[in-house]
Parts: structure tokens; C-alpha cells; sequence
């Protein structure tokens, strides 16, 4: 039933394993239903409600942004509960220019959502090895990622909503290249 609200829990609970991202996804939803409760006051929650998930390989980073989606238009953050999902390949090109055009497309096209970056460490890490076209690749992928945080940190530099939210997925081995 569309008009049913979103039941967070059950959705977590279908989810296997998890443990830790489901609490911190709890958290996230009462620490936006005390700041809605606080906002009457005049006090706002500034936090940004975006996401790192890591884990393994098999991990269903779908369904936990279709519950984060879920959640968040629910709770009115978001317009829509829509999950956009991309990796590398639809946010890197070949130069500098493209490369913006197509996160800010993919930034276009989750408005208002959820963007889903899947296996985002490939973004700023391609292994060993270390030339030109690896170093290259590794410089448009940091500015795909710039790009994105740009959308996000603008608006929230101006003191509006998230005009997205981005959820950033990587595999366990992968998660120091992309906080570096």
C-alpha cells in the first residue's frame, strides 16, 4: 500500500547480516525524527545523511540504499524514495570535461533520491601497477567523486536540503583508497 509508511524495521530485518549498518541506520532515523521535534525550537540538524557502507563481496548494497531511500523520503528528507545506481564506468571518462558532465548527470538523475555508488574505491584506486592510464583514470575518478561531493556540499553550505543523497559502497579491502 503506497499510502502505508515506511517500516523501516521490517525492511532491515529481511536483510541478512548487516549488524552494524542496520544500527547506525536506526540511529540515523531517530537522530532526524529528535532533530524535526528540535527544528520547532529553532535548533536544525545539519548533519548530512550520507553513507560509506563497506563490506564483502556478495553484499547487497541495493537493498540497504532502497531501505536508506525508504527511510529518508518517509521521514520528508528526500522527495522520493528512488535509488539511482551507478559505478566507475558511468562516471569516468576520458577527460576532465566529460568526466564532470557525467557525474553531474548521474547527480541529475538521482535528484531528489538516492545516488548508489557502487564499488566506489575503483573510483580513486585502480591496483597495483601505478601507470599513465591508471594514474589517469585514478585522477577522473577523484573528480567524479569531487563532482558529486560539490553537489551535495553546496546545498548544504547554503543551509538547504540534500538535493541527493549519496551512498558510497566498497568492499572491505577497498575502503582505505577511497578515504584517502
Amino acid at each position: 500500500d503506497a499510502s502505508a509508511p515506511f517500516d523501516l524495521d521490517a525492511c532491515l530485518t529481511a536483510l541478512v547480516g548487516l549488524t552494524a549498518a542496520k544500527s547506525e541506520l536506526r540511529s540515523m532515523r531517530n537522530r532526524l525524527e529528535v532533530g524535526r521535534k528540535r527544528e520547532v525550537f529553532g535548533v536544525k540538524d545539519r548533519k548530512p545523511p550520507h553513507l560509506f557502507l563497506v563490506g564483502s563481496l556478495g553484499m547487497n548494497f541495493r537493498s540497504f540504499a532502497d531501505a536508506v531511500a525508504g527511510m529518508l523520503s518517509d521521514l520528508q528528507v528526500l522527495r522520493t524514495s528512488n535509488v539511482v545506481e551507478v559505478s566507475k564506468e558511468d562516471l569516468v571518462a576520458s577527460g576532465s570535461e566529460a568526466t564532470a558532465k557525467l557525474a553531474m548527470a548521474a547527480a541529475e538523475k538521482a535528484l531528489g533520491g538516492v545516488l548508489l555508488v557502487r564499488d566506489a574505491s575503483s573510483l580513486v584506486s585502480s591496483g597495483e601497477g601505478g601507470n599513465s592510464n591508471d594514474r589517469q583514470s585514478e585522477f577522473y575518478g577523484q573528480m567524479a567523486v569531487t563532482s558529486l561531493l560539490k553537489v551535495v556540499g553546496d546545498a548544504h553550505a547554503a543551509g538547504k536540503a540534500p538535493p541527493l543523497v549519496l551512498v558510497f559502497c566498497v568492499r572491505r579491502e577497498g575502503e582505505q583508497a577511497l578515504l584517502r
